[in-house]
């Protein structure tokens, strides 16, 4: 198929886009199961295991389609930058829980290496992407994450819900620049992409709002 541009474009599978379509939703997916894990650290409750195994089982639909887009030996090494994060995440609310300081500095300054370097990761092997805009949503979302453990830390629950509000709102322009990257990259000509244009200039539709 020919663009109105005249660039080549290709067609986009239903099962492609399926799956493009649950991958954007993965940071939805993690803020709220990052949030019943929340709650039952405070809770005590009994079934902390199989959460966090659930937890750690969520990037697996964000590594297929890279696995579909950029190959398996790319998708695994985003893989392991991906599931290293998870897991500092998981560790870090537990340092919250425990109220030690000198882990919970620790684990923030590797949660913010780890996005650091997945925004560069990211930034290079797609070319509707950019490097700094990967690096202000994820950071985005971390500090919101981070956020919202601390309002459980100091039991200000109904600012928690607020915070969560916020965090899914900012998980929906996660996974809008996430798939319009991707769909970009099936469709269009990587040429076609003009010199010096913004992210905002990239993003031309949210098909999935």
């Amino acid at each position: 198929m020919i663009g109105e541009c005249g660039h080549q474009l290709r067609s986009i599978s239903p099962g492609e886009m399926n799956l493009i379509f649950r991958a954007r939703l993965i940071w939805r997916n993690l803020a709220t199961w990052l949030l019943i894990y929340l709650g039952g650290l405070y809770g005590n409750y009994g079934n902390q295991q199989e959460i966090r195994e659930q937890i750690y089982s969520i990037p697996a639909d964000y590594v297929n389609v890279m696995k579909m887009v950029f190959g398996e030996k790319l998708a695994e090494n985003y893989s392991t930058l991906l599931t290293v994060y998870v897991a500092n995440l998981v560790t870090f609310l537990e340092a919250m829980r425990n109220g030690d300081q000198e882990d919970i500095d620790a684990h923030i300054i590797r949660l913010r290496d780890s996005i650091d370097k997945r925004a560069a990761f990211l930034g290079q092997i797609n070319p509707y992407w950019e490097e700094s805009t990967w690096r202000m949503l994820l950071h985005g979302a971390n500090n919101l994450l981070i956020e919202m453990a601390l309002t459980y830390t100091q039991k200000e629950y109904k600012k928690n819900i607020e915070v969560y509000s916020r965090l899914l709102d900012h998980t929906n322009v996660i996974g809008d620049y996430f798939s319009q990257g991707i769909i970009n990259y099936l469709i269009l000509d990587k040429d076609s992409i003009r010199p010096g244009a913004s992210p905002v200039d990239r993003i031309t539709a949210a098909p999935f709002r």
